[in-house]
């Protein structure tokens, strides 16, 4: 019956010059039947989707941000959920990292602290930043040196992390920052030189798990504005700053103090003005 029935779907692809789809068509050859498949023209073995909204990471230009409309309004590739210059062409999804495989994890990403027995523990799908009292602990990414927009979406337990997502920073050297200081339930821009000219914070008392940071960047001749904004639980605190001094020596990354921080997938783009075409951006 069954073989009656995948004959009968293939004379009517023939019949209407129709493609020829079965049950059991498969597109990108990764196993999965296009019918289940979150990236269908994608090869896309593991399925993941970070943000949950029914697009794979590999085929999706806003891994960390729900977008089901998808909408692009400047056609740069990057949807408007997460583009950080929404109506001015130019944004590109560099790297995406949701930390699938433990083991690769220091191919790609370099740890720093004065602490020397720092540590970071690689599970499927997140690493966790041990705190040490009294130490920071940074990781950079070992594949980017320059100006970019970040996202980082993670945990931390007990409302009193501090959590630095950072752009062109280098050890011994600051770059461009958005801070979450549970602790007080301040959101915190800052930068070289910069003015900060707006902020607003979390509502103390508010103690989540789950944030989602954001540093942006808007790169204006010599000098830049740094967008900051953290989803908090329910709350929400952003700061901008601007008339920051434009360096772009170091490497993003993120840095963590006060307690454990677990990260479960960091997004990483780039803008170069009127850019119409984005290279083929790293997801694991």
């Amino acid at each position: 019956m069954r073989a009656l029935l995948l004959l009968g779907l293939t004379a009517c692809n023939q019949l209407y010059g129709l493609d020829s789809t079965t049950a059991f068509a498969d597109e990108d050859r990764d196993g999965v039947t296009d019918i289940d498949d979150d990236c269908p023209r994608d090869f896309d073995p593991l399925q993941q989707d970070a943000d949950g909204d029914g697009r794979g990471d590999i085929c999706d230009r806003c891994p960390l941000v729900p977008d089901a409309e998808a909408s692009d309004l400047d056609g740069d590739g990057l949807n408007d959920a997460c583009d950080a210059h929404a109506d001015r062409k130019g944004d590109c999804l560099e790297v995406f990292d949701s930390f699938s495989d433990p083991a690769t994890f220091a191919m790609h990403w370099s740890v720093e602290s004065s602490f020397d027995m720092a540590r970071v523990d690689t599970a499927p799908g997140s690493i966790t930043l041990r705190y040490q009292p009294g130490f920071t602990m940074s990781i950079f990414t070992r594949e980017l040196v320059g100006l970019y927009s970040v996202e980082v979406a993670g945990k931390s337990d007990g409302g009193q992390a501090v959590v630095v997502v950072t752009s062109g920073d280098e050890p011994g050297a600051a770059g461009y920052q958005c801070t979450l200081q549970e602790s007080t339930g301040n959101v915190v821009s800052y930068g070289p030189n910069c003015v900060t000219s707006a902020t607003r914070t979390v509502p103390q008392g508010v103690i989540a798990r789950d944030f989602h940071i954001r540093v942006g960047l808007d790169v204006m001749g010599s000098t830049l504005t740094v967008f900051c904004r953290a989803d908090y639980g329910i709350a929400i605190g952003a700061t901008q700053s601007s008339n920051c001094t434009t360096k772009a020596t170091g490497s993003p990354g993120i840095s963590i103090a006060g307690t454990d921080v677990e990260i479960d997938a960091v997004a990483i783009t780039s803008f170069v003005d009127g850019r119409t075409t984005c290279p083929t951006p790293i997801v694991r």
